[in-house]
This record gives C-alpha cells, structure tokens and sequence, in this order.
C-alpha cells in the first residue's frame, strides 16, 4: 500500500508541472522546412500556426522573449518511447524584441531585434487566440529526417507544442495533409 501511495505521489509530482507549462494550445497550420544538404546558413523556416491561451493566463510578446524551437524525432529501438525528439533549430525574440502600433492586435518584429529572423507576426483572432507567421531565410537546418516533427512555442513562462507529421518533396519538407475526413454515412429509415 506504501508503494502505491509513494508511486501515486510521484506521477502527480512529476506530470504535475509538466501540464503546469503546457499552458499555450498550439496547431501547426503551415510549414516548410528548406534544406540544402549540409547547414550552410541558408536554409529556410517557413511556419504558420495558431496558438490559444488558458482563461487565467496573459502574455505579453513586447515584455516577453519568445522562443520558436523545431524538433525531429530520431527513432531508436532500444528505447522504451521508440526514440526521442531532438532539438534541430531555435530561435529567440529578446523581450522588447516585438512591437505593436495597433495597441496588442497584432505584434511584429520591432526595427533593429537582434534575431535571425526576417519576419515575426503574432496576431490576435476573434474569439480569443492569436496566429503567428514566421520566416527565416537564414537557417542552418542539418539534413536529417524530418517526418516527424514538435514545434515548441514559448512565450515568457506560457508554453506549448505540437507535433506534426511532414512528407519530403525534394530539398523541401512540407506538413503531410490530413486525411480527409470519411463520408457521412446516408441515414437510413426505421421501419
């Protein structure tokens, strides 16, 4: 009964916090990885996505880093999850890094940020939410199997993943498209 106790314990203490900073909702709607073979700081981040926040939770991209990181899982048999994510790129927007002229509508990367990035836009949505568009023309991507990938985005202490499933198309990487959903079956009449 005392293991029990102590094992029941240590799950909550341990997945505790890790649903404690899972605190952003996000869903890739769009990416593309371009890769040239070897990193040579020319290779290109293409993402699009949208992100939900909890009720309680606030975020503020012009007072806070924001972070966009990729992972590509890198399968291993001896490993009792198949294999594990691995971090292949990240990026950091310092805080101040983000303006808004709109008042918090939208935010954009701010004149003179020092990041690799050319393009940052965070955008709120109706019903609460925001999308966010980004474009770095300038990564060092290695050439390894993209096929499955988590995206992390953290803004301040408010974070999130997804993971997504992508299919090869020469040097590119693109998001596998969904299945489309089965046909609703005709109703039928009761006799």
């Amino acid at each position: 009964m005392r293991r029990l106790v102590y094992a029941a314990l240590s799950v909550v203490l341990v997945l505790l916090p890790a649903a404690a900073l899972a605190s952003l909702g996000v869903e890739s709607t769009f990416m593309r990885l371009l890769t040239t073979g070897v990193p040579t700081g020319n290779e290109r981040i293409l993402w699009s996505g949208k992100f939900s926040i909890l009720a309680d939770t606030s975020i503020s991209p012009g007072t806070e880093d924001l972070v966009f990181t990729l992972e590509s899982f890198v399968p291993d048999p001896e490993s009792p999850d198949g294999g594990a994510f691995v971090q292949q790129y990240s990026v950091v927007v310092p805080a101040g890094g983000m303006l808004s002229t709109d008042g918090g509508v939208t935010w954009s990367l701010a004149p003179g940020t020092d990041t690799a990035l050319e393009t940052l836009d965070v955008t709120a949505v109706p019903g609460g939410g925001f999308m966010v568009d980004l474009l770095d023309r300038h990564a060092a991507l290695p050439d390894v199997d993209y096929g499955t990938v988590r995206v992390t985005l953290a803004i301040g202490d408010d974070s999130g993943s997804v993971v997504s499933t992508m299919i090869a198309e020469g040097n590119q990487w693109l998001i596998a498209p969904s299945a489309p959903a089965p046909p609703a079956e005709a109703p039928t009449q009761s006799e």
